[in-house]
């Protein structure tokens, strides 16, 4: 009797960890940061005492989590979805929350709004971490061919969810 090599399935998990495997190191990047300042704010906003959040909105600025939060989704969308996701949409999807929150962060410096809350006056650091960084991603991820390239292998790569062919 001879054995049969039954052959293995890769389970979804190790789809979505070798897409993310294949990632530039850009957008490693970007995911971290992102993630790294959506739960340290998270936890400093919630879990921490109003001292500590009071001198981290004077540090740090307005609420920055928000915008990376919502990049985060799109970045992660297409690398767990078997689906084909036009590479605009992509793009998109990353940079539009990251501009608008920009743009809510210098009227609210410029103090075009302003609800009188002690969180929203912080110093050059805010502006730094609120305007200047979110600012250096969008042109990062704006101008990287490697991040491009990467978003459409992978569309070209997933299955057609209408025929289910490639």
């Amino acid at each position: 009797m001879t054995k049969r090599k039954e052959q293995v399935n890769p389970t979804r998990a190790d789809n979505i960890f070798k897409k993310m495997a294949s990632a530039p190191t850009e957008m490693k990047l970007f995911m971290f940061f992102a993630l790294a300042t959506v739960i340290t704010q998270f936890v400093v906003m919630f879990f921490c005492p109003f001292e500590i959040r009071l001198a981290y909105a004077e540090k740090m600025g307005v609420s920055t989590s928000g915008s990376y939060m919502f990049s985060l989704i799109f970045v992660f969308l297409p690398i767990s979805s078997d689906f084909k996701i036009r590479l605009a949409v992509i793009r998109w999807g990353i940079l539009s929350p990251l501009i608008f929150g920009v743009f809510l962060c210098c009227l609210m410096y410029l103090n075009i709004i302003h609800d009188g809350g002690r969180f929203i006056k912080s110093g050059y650091w805010g502006l730094v971490w609120s305007v200047v960084i979110p600012i250096l991603w969008t042109l990062l991820i704006l101008l990287s061919p490697r991040i491009n390239k990467f978003y459409e292998n992978l569309s070209n790569s997933v299955v057609n969810p209408v025929s289910g062919f490639k």
